[in-house]
């Protein structure tokens, strides 16, 4: 339609609009109103138990995390580029399965620092029953 190469309509849109290409952000799912108000509400609570208490509450907030761990360290595709000559063979690397060799590490803190660390050595699901039992043996010891 506009009679001018891909090229210069990239160029356009690239140096003279300062439009650039983002990668998508993928999350686990979109909220839902119900869970937006949820989530509200119990920031709420939160902000309302800070400033009833300040310090105090905070010093008693318990938060945990959890990670892969893998036995060996993937590479990841951008770090193994090598710069080549066209004439040159492509490297090669054998494939290593992500799902062998790795742990699940959950971190338990509190204003201190790491006050737990628990791996989950078996094929466990991690769920409220799970956080139940963890809180009741170990991570409650420490708090």
């Amino acid at each position: 339609m506009l009679s001018i190469s891909v090229g210069s309509v990239e160029d356009i849109v690239k140096y003279h609009l300062n439009y650039r290409k983002v990668n998508t952000r993928w999350v686990p799912r979109t909220l839902t109103d119900v869970n937006k108000m949820v989530r509200m509400q119990a920031a709420s609570h939160l902000l309302q138990q800070f400033e009833d208490k300040g310090d105090a509450f905070l010093k008693s907030v318990v938060t945990t995390d959890e990670t892969w761990v893998h036995y060996f360290i993937p590479e990841s595709q951008q770090s193994s580029r090598e710069w080549r000559h066209t004439s040159s063979p492509k490297p090669k690397r054998a494939w290593r399965s992500r799902s062998a060799g790795k742990v699940m590490a959950m971190f338990f803190w509190d204003w201190q620092g790491v006050i737990h660390v628990d791996f989950l050595t078996d094929a466990r699901t991690v769920n409220a029953a799970y956080y139940l039992d963890l809180l009741a043996t170990g991570v409650k010891e420490k708090i």
